[in-house]
């Protein structure tokens, strides 16, 4: 090792013996072993489960026609006034599962997928805002 102030540099003739060991970053042993880490911390933790009732997300809800594109729009509940519920950028109706079943317990809730986004078709281009609120008329 080389010893600086503040500093520990590990010897580069270590590293290569490491290496030819398979004990070092770089060698298949130190590769296998954190790929069977990774997907056993996948398969164990349920990383990639659904929330409950994040199914009624998984296809598409209604596709709304729109100036230049269809919107994907997924309503639940009923009454007046509709409550509609619109995803930030980049996001999609998912983002509402779990505030829409609630607010759609005493009114019509529908969440949707701005162009371009989740399930709903491209939209024109340039996105502006004017053109994202016409598309939501």
């Amino acid at each position: 090792m080389i010893v600086r102030p503040g500093w520990i540099w590990p010897d580069r003739n270590c590293r290569a013996a490491d290496a030819r060991r398979g004990k070092g970053e770089g060698s298949r042993a130190h590769v296998l072993r954190t790929f069977l880490a990774a997907a056993l911390a996948l398969a164990a933790g349920g990383a990639a489960r659904a929330a409950p009732g994040d199914e009624i997300y998984a296809r598409p809800g209604t596709m709304a026609a729109a100036p230049g594109t269809r919107l994907n729009l997924v309503c639940m509940g009923t009454g007046s006034p509709a409550v509609v519920f619109d995803s930030g950028f980049e996001d999609w109706a998912p983002a509402w599962a779990v505030v829409q079943p609630l607010v759609a317990r005493f009114t019509r809730a529908c969440s949707y997928d701005r162009a371009g986004s989740g399930f709903s078709d491209p939209g024109p281009m340039p996105r502006t805002s004017v053109r994202i609120a016409d598309e939501l008329r």
